[in-house]
């Protein structure tokens, strides 16, 4: 109980007792009850408040100035104290963010337009055999068509540029052209490696080809190769089939072309064109584990293309090493389905899903467990990311655009509202763009944002399909006299 204070008293918390406070000259030698003791502690005890009300007031007279919070403005000056450029948060992202501009748009004239956004897409930048950077693109139906991008030396991307193609045609070789038709496209890319154009399907006939081959030519179109051999499907009954969601080609330190993400896991096309599925036959549709069930979202690891991640529906991230059995991968628990995985670093991975969820996960910080039969939450537990994207929106999408470009540390996600934002991946703050913010589509989300780096160049380019147009966006100036 506390002691109350009475006049004229002195209370000793040790003896637990009132004392009567006496003049020096009657208390005992050095008592704590002695008046000019009591004077004594009451002085200092004056003294200490008067420090501590001058320290608060010192303390709210000193304010941190303003700009040291913003990235570009405080991470100069934070450098000119000493501190390395990649030590400071969020410089390198909001320079990069900052600095984008619009290099051009190509709008799709003609028979390829509509009311809807482009659904797939994939680019083929200019080399020596394709002198034109051209995209193929899939709007709708089951339709492809090609869209050449003429740049000119200052990096723009224009009907304008001065360009004619190898064959000597005029300027009219630069309308998009028709290719081929593929019903139910689930899927385009271009793999780099063996410079060929995929294209997945989702066509549930039975003799389907779920993979179709391009290799692009010298002219800004391609030509339309026959379809792979059908995919090899472990199953019990032969009238059971696998479906393609997505593709992801290879890098160029792997033996494969790219992985396939099917609605029973994930399949590989090697560099001897065959297609099969990354699972023994033991593994059959009844023994299934959930983690192998719809994919919609692959990736290989950024320093080992051995190492896989992918995921989709439920929400488990998978870990193949695809010089052990299946049997041995790992797997992480998280709270929604995954739409995009994108490798940040040797430990760390991206993760975009359901529910407005984007996050970096640290796999040396997760409880990964190996390839189960069944998939229980509550009894495993998720893994906790690292960083965590607050102002991400993407209720319940799948084909949502979404791209990370490594250099800058800057990623590229649509919204549900038809915009489009650009987000730290070290802090997951909200990067301010000034051309990137405009864009909008009164169609619905944008589903294909590319980042593509052309040789040459310093820095990435951000590749959008918004409505019945394709736009270019990279750091630089908005008129290339304003340049030093």
């Amino acid at each position: 109980m506390a002691s109350q204070h009475i006049p004229g008293y002195y209370y000793d918390p040790v003896r637990r007792r009132y004392f009567r406070v006496e003049r020096r000259q009657t208390a005992p030698s050095n008592a704590p009850w002695s008046s000019d003791e009591v004077k004594r502690r009451e002085t200092e005890a004056k003294t200490a408040a008067a420090e501590l009300r001058r320290a608060t007031l010192n303390q709210n007279r000193i304010i941190r100035s303003m700009a040291l919070n913003v990235p570009i403005m405080g991470g100069f000056l934070a450098r000119e104290y000493g501190q390395h450029i990649y030590q400071i948060r969020d410089l390198c992202a909001a320079s990069f963010a900052q600095g984008i501009t619009s290099k051009g748009k190509r709008p799709l004239k003609g028979h390829i337009c509509g009311a809807v956004n482009i659904k797939h897409m994939a680019i083929v930048p200019k080399h020596p055999e394709h002198p034109v950077c051209t995209t193929y693109i899939h709007v709708s139906g089951g339709l492809i068509s090609s869209v050449p991008l003429p740049r000119d030396k200052n990096g723009s991307f224009h009907d304008r540029a001065l360009f004619t193609s190898c064959h000597g045609g005029p300027m009219g070789c630069l309308c998009p052209q028709r290719e081929e038709w593929i019903d139910h496209i689930s899927d385009i890319k271009y793999s780099k490696k063996a410079g060929l154009v995929l294209v997945s399907s989702r066509n549930p006939r039975p003799r389907a080809t779920p993979l179709h081959v391009f290799a692009p030519k010298r002219r800004p179109c391609m030509t339309f190769a026959r379809p792979m051999t059908r995919m090899q499907a472990y199953r019990e009954v032969d009238s059971h089939r696998y479906l393609c969601n997505t593709i992801c080609p290879a890098p160029s330190t792997s033996n494969q072309i790219c992985l396939i993400g099917t609605d029973m896991g994930v399949a590989q096309f090697d560099s001897n064109f065959q297609l099969k599925l990354l699972a023994s036959p033991t593994w059959s549709l009844k023994t299934t584990p959930s983690a192998f069930c719809s994919v919609f979202a692959v990736n290989y690891h950024a320093n080992n293309p051995d190492v896989i991640f992918f995921g989709g529906r439920p929400s488990i991230l998978s870990i193949g090493d695809l010089r052990q059995e299946v049997n041995r991968w790992s797997s992480v628990n998280l709270t929604n389905s995954i739409s995009h995985i994108k490798t940040v670093s040797e430990h760390q991975v991206l993760v975009a899903g359901l529910r407005n969820t984007l996050s970096v996960f640290d796999l040396r910080y997760c409880d990964l467990s190996q390839v189960r039969q069944s998939h229980d939450s509550q009894i495993e537990g998720t893994a906790k990311p690292v960083v965590t994207v607050r102002g991400y929106k993407n209720a319940a999408r799948f084909d949502v655009g979404l791209d990370y470009d490594p250099g800058s540390g800057v990623i590229a996600a649509a919204e549900d509202s038809g915009k489009v934002v650009l987000y730290s991946v070290r802090t997951g703050h909200r990067l301010p763009s000034r051309d990137i913010d405009k864009i909008y589509s009164p169609f619905g989300p944008i589903r294909q944002l590319h980042f593509e780096t052309f040789d040459g160049d310093k820095t990435s380019s951000l590749f959008v399909g918004e409505r019945a147009k394709i736009s270019v966006y990279s750091f630089g100036v908005d008129n290339p006299d304003d340049e030093a």
